[in-house]
């Protein structure tokens, strides 16, 4: 197979990133990735890892622990997910992608060793993550540290039984999926707590740290739940939010310190989480006006971006673009949207499940935020510099399809 090949069979899986007509818990089912992994000699035992879930920053948390053990010597596997532009983005080791080499091999190398009535109930994310834990296993890795996808009992990545269980901060969001309360959301992303094993929790509203509280338990997991840090941490990412996140980082690399054989020094942690760089997070991409990519994509990640470029553009004038999927609370984003007097541009990513650009403005036609709409990206963005002037803040928001899509066109 060529590469071109590899890529069309791993689309061709069921892919429930891009499309949400499937019912979770009949759907996703751990027993097909442990049968596919066991295929291949179990791969994922090869070598220790940390497992991380949670609504919102479990992306980040993974980049700073990354960084962090790369900083001291150890060899890394990163594994997260969605990728922006490219597919390999999502499994790194020590910052550099699989090749396409490697991950041609690899593919070609499943379709030997599993039955093919596995490998056609693979989804994309679950042959996705099979192909990363062999991958790891033949780069011979120290540690793995994997971003759950969603939710977490359920999640392909929940077959390890990592060194930590981390979970950062519980919200709403995939309610469908996971369900309509907090401690339903949270009980399903605690479900990567083990028997006996650590976890570390970001502090969470009472409702979701009852539920991780209850999980600990009935595990007999020693649990770790931080509360509020407010020391001042400088770091390259911008927000408070990220702030905790490092907290939440750094408290999990003390956990696993003694299971690791050289030591953390805190001086070389705290170097290499604060200079933490990512795509897509507050990612500055253009000057005069300033214009920036999040994926903030449910109502509470927005809201912290917001606060972040508050407090960073204090009385610039500012504009956001925004496109989000079908499923997420609209209600909910368009209330903190108007909560801090932002004005909207409208748009519609290229994904299939994308809200269609009719269908947003439809849906949000009495709100005072809305200033104007394109369905194409670049116009959006245009209409969106041209409000603000060459002083002001464009930021734009609601889905990674979309950064991608901004990414893909020359701002």
């Amino acid at each position: 197979m060529n590469y071109k090949q590899v890529l069309a069979f791993l689309n061709a899986r069921p892919n429930f990133e891009r499309s949400q007509k499937y019912s979770y818990k009949r759907d996703l089912d751990l027993a097909r990735v442990r049968n596919a992994l066991t295929a291949l000699n179990d791969p994922h035992y090869s070598y220790p890892s940390i497992v991380v879930a949670g609504t919102n920053g479990k992306g980040s948390v993974c980049a700073m622990l990354s960084a962090a053990l790369c900083a001291h010597g150890y060899r890394v596997g990163l594994y997260t997910s969605p990728h922006i532009i490219d597919i390999r983005e999502r499994i790194q080791v020590n910052g550099v992608w699989i090749s396409t080499i490697a991950f041609r091999h690899i593919v070609s190398r499943i379709r030997r060793k599993v039955l093919a009535k596995i490998l056609r109930s693979l989804t994309y994310f679950e042959l996705m993550t099979v192909i990363m834990f062999v991958y790891f296993a033949q780069k011979k890795v120290d540690i793995a540290v994997l971003e759950v996808g969603m939710g977490g009992r359920l999640d392909a990545t929940n077959v390890v039984k990592p060194l930590v269980s981390v979970i950062t901060e519980i919200g709403f969001d995939h309610e469908d999926k996971l369900g309509r309360t907090l401690s339903k959301i949270a009980g399903e992303k605690a479900g990567i707590i083990k028997k006996h094993g650590l976890v570390v929790s970001a502090p969470q509203k009472p409702e979701a740290a009852k539920a991780i509280t209850a999980c600990a338990r009935k595990q007999d997991a020693h649990l770790y739940m931080l509360k509020r840090n407010n020391a001042k941490v400088k770091m390259r990412l911008l927000g408070e939010h990220q702030r905790e996140n490092y907290y939440v980082a750094l408290h999990a690399l003390r956990c696993i310190r003694p299971f690791l054989p050289h030591s953390l020094q805190e001086s070389v942690i705290k170097r290499a989480m604060t200079c933490v760089t990512m795509p897509g997070r507050l990612e500055l991409i253009a000057r005069r006006p300033d214009v920036f990519l999040d994926g903030a994509h449910n109502a509470a990640a927005l809201d912290k971006s917001f606060k972040a470029l508050t407090k960073t553009f204090p009385g610039r004038r500012r504009v956001i673009v925004i496109g989000i999927a079908r499923d997420k609370n609209l209600k909910r984003i368009v209330k903190v949207i108007e909560r801090h007097r932002l004005k909207m541009i409208l748009t519609q990513s290229s994904s299939e499940r994308a809200l269609s650009f009719h269908d947003f403005i439809c849906a949000v036609s009495g709100s005072s935020a809305i200033i104007a709409g394109s369905k194409d990206v670049r116009a959006a963005i245009d209409l969106a510099r041209t409000s603000v002037g060459a002083g002001g803040v464009v930021h734009v928001c609601g889905s990674f399809y979309l950064i991608a899509d901004v990414k893909k066109i020359k701002t």
